[in-house]
């Protein structure tokens, strides 16, 4: 497990740094250990988004399967589990560095950080689903007139 999350905790960490860079807060990282001005974060392996990612691909599996769609549909359903995971992950940890850098270390791990997993886990599914509706809107046969 440990071989899936560690580079997940990278990736979401220097997306992260990233994101605050661009929003001007200054930021220095090293590993998945995020210093801010006032205050470091750690990407604990329990933030690298495995567990999103395994409840996604659950939800994208069980999609692709109700939907009765073509295989191709079903496997970009499921394939696309991953990046959505990954990326909504990174906002989350993003999210905690604004919450951090302004209001401070308890503001951003306290009530936001429990909150922000299911709130952007939900984001992720809905992407999920506006990926299912794009995919069988494309895949429909012409109609004959």
């Amino acid at each position: 497990m440990e071989k899936i999350t560690f580079p997940m905790q990278l990736f979401a960490s220097s997306v992260a740094e990233a994101s605050l860079n661009i929003m001007g807060i200054p930021v220095l990282r090293e590993g998945n250990i995020i210093f801010l001005p006032d205050s470091t974060l750690e990407v604990a392996e329990a933030c690298s988004g495995i567990r999103s990612l395994m409840s996604l691909l659950a939800s994208g599996v069980i999609l692709a399967y109700f939907t009765k769609s073509k295989f191709s549909n079903s496997a970009v359903l499921v394939v696309a589990c991953f990046p959505i995971a990954i990326v909504v992950n990174s906002l989350r940890i993003s999210a905690t560095g604004v919450l951090a850098n302004y209001y401070g270390l308890s503001v951003a791990e306290g009530f936001f950080h429990g909150l922000s997993g299911y709130v952007l886990f939900i984001v992720a599914f809905l992407l999920l689903l506006a990926l299912g509706f794009l995919l069988s809107k494309l895949s429909r046969e012409p109609k004959a007139n």
